[in-house]
């Protein structure tokens, strides 16, 4: 899994946030939310600039379909468990990737 190869890369480079933000991509595409909302929140405190940048979401999450899925998820989840912070974070974190900047740093904020 390439979970694993961006372990190792943070191993190498452990003040590097890059490794971080590829454990998230890889745990979110393979649907392990709580996981990759919790490293999410340490990448984001070490590179906050990351989500200003211009990204090609879709790419890193492993395609259009699988984003989308992805998104589809957490709205769902969101809907049961309105309080839940880090399915929040995690799905405005999707949204900037998926290109709604606004919705997506909107619930970013909201959920700290």
């Amino acid at each position: 899994m390439a979970y694993e190869e961006y372990l190792q890369a943070e191993q190498i480079k452990p003040k590097d946030p890059l490794p971080l933000f590829g454990q998230v991509h890889a745990l979110v595409a393979a649907g392990k939310f709580r996981s990759a909302a919790e490293i999410l929140y340490e990448a984001i405190s070490r590179f906050p600039g990351f989500i200003r940048l211009r990204l090609e979401g879709e790419r890193l999450i492993g395609g259009k379909l699988i984003l989308r899925r992805r998104i589809n998820e957490l709205e769902d989840l969101l809907i049961r468990h309105p309080n839940n912070k880090q399915i929040q974070f995690l799905l405005g974190y999707l949204k900037i990737l998926a290109g709604n900047r606004e919705q997506g740093e909107e619930l970013m904020r909201k959920a700290g």
